[in-house]
Order: structure tokens, then C-alpha cells, then sequence
């Protein structure tokens, strides 16, 4: 009598493949942040299979104007409020990336192209998921970033705001976090009107901060804790004025996710 032993036989992974793992990291020059995602794994478990084949890192050949990395430039202030919201950056403090979930009914690559520009960066806007985004490495940004409180251990809940900015400072860097992480509340019934702004953060030093700053600017929010803080205003004039501070239309018109945007304006033309 014969008997028979049947064992379950994993198939192996995409990153577990010396030539595939080569096309996507080498080739199609996508980051090991990337094709973790994609694989649905830790970072780390790509970084130790390229390391197990002797896959070395790419040379870095896309570089940025590091004169653009200053206090003086309220582009900056944008992308530290969009970072602090939707970025990530390396434990060597040296890599700044930027994802932004695609919002139906906009375009997240147009806002991606502007601030490339504004960095005079040559390098492209990937695509994974239902995200895109780009990935800048340099020292000077991440230096840049870590004194403003956006790079620190376990960011989502720790990041803060380090450097009390201006006015104009502060427009900017509101509108690149609320481009992130914040929402417009409407009802539609006839028509649509607003019935609330407001801005989401899990990091306790963030929000208390906020409140300070929206006081002195907007009014007071109102802010609810559940699972993160969140900081709103759900009174018309008052979400308008929130509104207004962020994409009035004089400091760079074209740095703004237009799906809120358009809504805003749309909102607008209702009253």
C-alpha cells in the first residue's frame, strides 16, 4: 500500500524573485517603499531580499534647487503642512516622500507637478494603488523638515509645528495640511451648502498648536477627540472665512488639490 503525503506548497512571492524584484527596483525604478506597498509587506522585508541577491541602490541622479529651502519661501511652508499631513521620510533623516490618495472628481498629479517645479526637480511621479506620488532625497530637506517638527519618531502622533510662522507662513502651510488631511462638510438638498471645514490630526502637540493659531486667525475651532483631533468650524461664515484664509488666490494660486478647491468655489457661488 502506497501511501500518499500531500504538503501545501507556497507559491513564491513576486519580491522573493531575483529577476522580477530587479525589473521593479532597478528597471522600473521603484522605491523599496513602493513595492512594499504594492506587495502588501514591511519595508524592511524588501530592503533584506535585495540585500539577499546583492541588489545595490540605484545611483540617485535626480536632484533639487536646494536654495528653494528656506523660511523666506512660503512654497515651503506648503510642503511642510502637505509632508506633515501625507509624507514619510527615511531613518537617516536624508529621503522626503509625498503620497496623496487620489479624491474622485481631482487630480492630485497636477498639485504633484507644481510643487516638482517649484523644487526643480527632474524626477517622476509614480503611481501605485490609488495613490501617486514622488520621492526626493536630500539631506538639506530633511534637515529643513526636522526642525520644523515634521520629521520626529512615530510623526503621525508626535509632528508639531516648532517655528511660529507669519500670517502668510501660516495660510500656506494650513492649506497644504488641510489639502491633506482635511475635509469640506456640505449638504445637498436644492443645492449644495456648506455646513462645516474641518482638519484632522492624531498628533495631540499638532492640534493643540493649531488651536492657538486658528484662534488668533479664524476663531476658536471646535474640536472633537474620538480617535484623532479634530478641529472645525461648522457655522457658514465662519467655514468660510477658513476657507478664504487658505486659498485666497494671491499666494500661489496653482498650489492646491483642486477637488476641494473646486468644491470651495463651487460652495462659494451657492451663497
Amino acid at each position: 500500500v502506497k501511501i500518499l503525503y500531500l504538503y501545501k506548497i507556497n507559491p513564491m512571492k513576486n519580491y522573493q524573485n531575483k529577476e522580477w524584484l530587479e525589473q521593479e527596483y532597478i528597471i522600473k525604478k521603484k522605491s523599496h517603499r513602493m513595492i512594499a506597498l504594492e506587495e502588501i509587506v514591511n519595508t524592511t522585508t524588501i530592503e533584506n531580499w535585495c540585500k539577499k541577491y546583492n541588489i545595490k541602490g540605484r545611483v540617485r541622479k535626480y536632484e533639487i534647487n536646494e536654495d528653494k529651502i528656506d523660511d523666506s519661501n512660503l512654497f515651503m511652508w506648503y510642503f511642510l503642512g502637505l509632508f506633515m499631513a501625507d509624507g514619510w521620510s527615511s531613518k537617516n533623516n536624508k529621503t522626503a516622500n509625498i503620497s496623496i490618495s487620489l479624491v474622485s472628481g481631482g487630480n492630485p498629479k497636477e498639485l504633484l507637478n507644481e510643487i516638482l517645479k517649484e523644487f526643480e526637480y527632474s524626477g517622476v511621479i509614480y503611481e501605485y494603488s490609488k495613490c501617486k506620488g514622488f520621492t526626493i532625497t536630500n539631506k538639506k530637506l530633511g534637515e529643513w523638515l526636522a526642525g520644523k517638527g515634521a520629521i520626529i519618531e512615530s510623526k503621525t502622533f508626535n509632528c508639531n509645528l516648532l517655528q511660529t510662522p507669519n500670517e502668510n507662513q501660516f495660510r500656506l502651510f494650513l492649506r497644504g495640511l488641510f489639502d491633506g488631511d482635511g475635509n469640506i462638510k456640505f449638504k445637498c438638498v436644492d443645492r449644495p451648502t456648506l455646513s462645516g471645514v474641518r482638519i484632522l490630526t492624531a498628533s495631540k502637540s499638532l492640534a493643540d498648536t493649531l488651536n492657538i493659531l486658528l484662534e488668533q486667525y479664524i476663531g476658536k475651532p471646535k474640536i472633537i477627540i474620538n480617535k484623532y483631533y479634530t478641529l472645525g468650524y461648522y457655522d457658514i461664515p465662519t467655514a468660510f472665512k477658513f476657507l478664504n484664509f487658505i486659498y485666497g488666490d494671491s499666494l500661489y494660486p496653482k498650489l492646491k488639490l483642486y477637488s476641494k478647491y473646486t468644491l470651495y468655489r463651487i460652495l462659494k457661488m451657492m451663497i
